[in-house]
């Protein structure tokens, strides 16, 4: 079965004034077709934010996403967006 999505060392981090919030660090994820995930964790771990970046709402700050093995972190916004609208919802 084939790749839906992967993940290959994602990280992502918010910069205030004063500091750098690491919110995922060297996250990887491999799902096939089919799958059935659940995303669970405590208040302020990052599902929100893992969520977010797999449906391309939101850059990593570095790392790959790949969804049907291309690479959406290498598209532009207008490519990502076309991906979500035909695929993702």
């Amino acid at each position: 079965m084939s790749t839906l999505l992967k993940l290959k060392k994602v990280n992502l981090k918010y910069q205030t004034d004063k500091e750098s919030i690491k919110v995922l660090k060297d996250i990887d994820l491999t799902t096939k077709k089919k799958d059935t995930i659940s995303i669970v964790g405590e208040s302020g771990s990052g599902k929100t934010s893992l969520i977010m970046l797999i449906g391309g709402l939101e850059k990593a700050t570095s790392g790959k996403i790949f969804f049907q093995d291309q690479e959406i972190t290498a598209l532009s916004e207008d490519e990502v967006s076309e991906i979500r609208r035909k695929h993702i919802g």
